[in-house]
């Protein structure tokens, strides 16, 4: 008779838990620009721009008066010395970039597309780790920070919470909305105070205003 008030009490435990879970909260992309006059072609060029890596261009789309550090630092000639541009192809910013461009668009303003969209989303996360969105359908949450290890489910545009790096730093430890913790290779993780990038159109067209991380 204990046994079977055991598993009762146990069974109404666990669907107690599965009950006040919290939701997923699903962030894929999106662009929310397309309804700003000239962003079509903003975006086609832009997108051309990072494809070719034609640093030539993407030099003369940045505005002279740049944001690209919280430490006070700004300007176009710094920020061009800092991402190497002069090396052209070889420059850091692609790699950001191309990821930047894939994930949609927010509107701060009718003058002022930001990529990406994540960014000016409501993650719902309040952990000083901060929040991630992971970057895809079907990205495997793993037990431990190997290929190797069993897959514990599938998350699909889920936010999560970030809670450690791995040692490698080629994975990182997240918890889900309902409490389950693994692992997470950083490829497929977008931080919510990683690098966003902002344009603002001028009288000669659009520049780059800002492209900056952190908070």
């Amino acid at each position: 008779m204990a046994k079977t008030i055991g598993i009762a009490f146990a069974a109404i435990v666990a669907l107690t838990t599965s009950a006040h879970a919290a939701p997923a909260k699903t962030i894929p992309p999106k662009d929310e620009c397309l309804s700003i006059d000239g962003y079509f072609d903003l975006r086609q060029n832009f997108e051309g721009i990072v494809k070719r890596r034609d640093a030539k261009a993407l030099t003369a789309m940045i505005a002279p008066t740049i944001s690209w550090s919280f430490g006070g630092e700004e300007g176009k000639d710094a920020f061009l010395k800092s991402w190497k541009l002069e090396t052209g192809k070889a420059s850091p910013i692609w790699a950001e970039l191309d990821q930047i461009v894939r994930l949609g668009c927010f509107s701060q303003g009718p003058d002022n597309p930001t990529m990406p969209h994540f960014f000016g989303q409501d993650t719902g996360a309040a952990s000083p780790g901060g929040a991630a969105l992971v970057l895809g359908p079907a990205v495997n949450l793993r037990a431990q920070p190997t290929t190797a290890s069993a897959s514990l489910r599938k998350i699909n545009w889920e936010v999560v919470t970030t809670l450690e790096v791995s040692a490698d730093e080629l994975w990182t430890k997240v918890q889900t909305a309902d409490g389950k913790t693994g692992y997470i290779r950083n490829d497929y993780l977008r931080g919510d105070l990683d690098y966003r990038i902002g344009f603002e159109r001028k009288d000669k067209g659009w520049v780059v205003s800002f492209f900056i991380a952190g908070d």
